[in-house]
């Protein structure tokens, strides 16, 4: 019986730990943080009581207002296209009692419960997709274990071999980004907005995703693991910077 290689199952191992823990507390984290969104705008719609906001700045994408609720001043933003109003404008928002950072322009409390099954929906979508796809790679790395524990040598990476399986992870990339995008379009759409920031965001996650996947087709197999550690050095850690910066916007912004 072959031997087995005990650095290649510690490898395993823990990758199939760490895929594993991303595969449930990614999902959840997104259906957390968009279910509270999403019951904030409920309560809009069943409880939100009416404020009057003053512009305090305009920008090309955004409305900067003002309002008092709560005993204490609130400042928010939100699209042009939900706040069109000239610099030094009063307007009417609905505010959420329990949480008065939170509030919203108008008071039309069914679009805001529209809004919120929005919520539901795209979060939804997202995070059944990540834990799909989640699960799809630890069958994967399941498969190369088991091979492992046995003692069967890895499959030997050809030039044509690794080439394929870019093509793939081309492919299955392209399935979400296609999603986020129609979910974005559709929005603006029924917004009434313009869809160019739309194709440029497309744009830019076809230039970062088709550069990535480039340079490895370019490389090749022998220097695939050493380009990749050097992008990871900057890539990584540039990641969980935005994300934490996300997740504390998200918490403390109301």
């Amino acid at each position: 019986m072959p031997a087995t290689d005990p650095a290649r199952l510690q490898t395993l191992l823990r990758l199939r730990l760490g895929l594993a823990a991303a595969t449930l507390l990614v999902p959840l984290g997104c259906a957390g943080l968009g279910g509270r969104n999403a019951g904030r705008l409920d309560g809009l719609a069943e409880r939100g009581v009416r404020a009057e906001a003053l512009v305090t700045a305009i920008s090309d994408g955004g409305t900067f207002y003002r309002y008092e609720a709560g005993g204490a001043v609130h400042e928010w933003n939100v699209k042009r296209a939900d706040a069109p109003y000239d610099l030094g404008a009063r307007f009417p928002v609905t505010v959420l009692p329990e949480v008065p950072s939170f509030s919203r322009p108008g008071t039309d409390r069914a679009a805001f419960a529209d809004q919120a099954a929005s919520t539901r929906r795209f979060v939804g979508a997202l995070a059944v997709g990540v834990f799909a796809a989640g699960l799809g790679l630890l069958a994967l790395v399941q498969r190369d274990l088991q091979r492992a524990r046995s003692g069967t040598p890895p499959a030997p990476v050809t030039l044509e071999s690794y080439r394929r399986r870019l093509r793939w992870t081309g492919a299955a990339l392209a399935v979400p980004v296609a999603g986020i995008t129609a979910f974005h379009a559709l929005d603006a759409q029924k917004d009434g907005e313009s869809l160019i920031p739309v194709a440029l965001g497309l744009g830019l996650a076809l230039v970062i995703v088709g550069g990535i996947l480039g340079r490895g087709y370019q490389v090749g197999p022998a220097a695939a693991g050493a380009w990749a550690a050097k992008l990871g050095r900057w890539v990584v850690p540039l990641a969980v910077a935005v994300a934490a910066l996300r997740l504390l916007v998200a918490l403390l912004g109301g």
